[in-house]
């Protein structure tokens, strides 16, 4: 590429709309999941098999449901039943679960669970996820 070339487009967006995460799936990986989680504090779990696989500048899918109850999504991540997931809202309010607490669910156009409670006007503003394999290493450490 020359010093005035912009990349390749990954994704074409329609007017007001972002991408708020992207992962890695790798061909081997059968069991992987795909995470979602709102503003609200609303998560859901999809297989990755229920995504389709798309060419360069494609549209995308539906994903999750925004309505004024959940919020806009904060972010997404690939993730496996043996994964935890930390949530930490803009006023320092946070939750550590297991991946398992969560449904994989069917349909991909849904709102999903309530995985945290928030105080009114705050939101989800970050999430990690702690790989399983992690998490047995700091139980033998103890």
């Amino acid at each position: 590429m020359k010093r005035a070339a912009h990349g390749v487009r990954g994704i074409k967006l329609n007017a007001g709309d972002v991408v708020v995460g992207a992962g890695v799936l790798n061909a081997d990986e059968s069991e992987a999941q795909v995470f979602t989680i709102s503003e609200e504090g609303f998560g859901k779990r999809n297989d990755a098999e229920a995504y389709t696989l798309q060419k360069r500048g494609g549209k995308g899918s539906k994903n999750f449901k925004i309505t004024n109850k959940t919020g806009d999504v904060v972010s997404v991540e690939v993730v496996h039943n043996d994964d935890e997931v930390m949530l930490i809202s803009e006023q320092g309010k946070i939750i550590r679960f297991n991946m398992n607490d969560i449904a994989v669910k069917k349909g991909k156009a849904i709102s999903g669970v309530k995985t945290q409670n928030l105080d009114e006007g705050d939101k989800v503003a970050s999430i990690a996820v702690i790989p399983g394999s992690e998490i047995e290493e700091d139980a033998t450490e103890e």
